[in-house]
């Protein structure tokens, strides 16, 4: 069971705010690899980009997370979570800097997002298990405003930068 938790937990800590970019790593492969966006050297492609390569630095606070879940020790896979998100959370304030030009209602998802990613931080300094945080960091990113959020931003992001964000 911990194990579940840990890999439920590493999903929502890593990918946090920078769940926009799910949606578009799984819409890259059913799309053609060769479609160009509108402006792929745009500020806002520079930073999905960024953000796609900086996984792999939370990714070092994220597995010792997993191992304290594993061994039982919340208080200690807590501050590793909390570590992991705070990486994406920079990350995505890169992100939301470059849609400074862009419409409304992406600013509106970038903020929605923004907004997700506080109330994510307060269960995480809230929950006193891990069953606790999985349970209700889980549903905060299922709600429909964060997943349409989401789309929202993938939407925008592939047709500004092509499919090449995810390649």
């Amino acid at each position: 069971m911990m194990r579940q938790w840990a890999k439920a937990g590493i999903g929502i800590a890593t990918i946090g705010l920078a769940m926009t970019l799910v949606p578009a790593l799984s819409a890259s492969a059913s799309m053609d690899k060769s479609a160009k966006g509108s402006d792929p050297s745009s500020p806002v492609c520079h930073a999905y980009r960024s953000a796609l390569g900086s996984d792999s630095k939370g990714s070092a606070p994220a597995a010792k997370a997993a191992k304290a879940l594993a061994s039982g020790h919340w208080a200690a896979a807590k501050k590793d979570f909390s570590t992991a998100f705070s990486d994406e959370v920079n990350e995505f304030h890169g992100l939301v800097s470059a849609l400074s030009g862009a419409p409304n209602k992406v600013k509106r998802a970038a903020s929605e997002l923004l907004t997700s990613g506080d109330k994510f931080k307060s269960i995480l300094e809230k929950s006193n298990s891990a069953a606790q945080f999985s349970t209700a960091a889980s549903s905060l990113f299922k709600s429909p405003k964060a997943a349409s959020a989401g789309r929202t931003l993938t939407k925008y992001a592939t047709g500004l930068c092509g499919s090449s964000i995810t390649s």
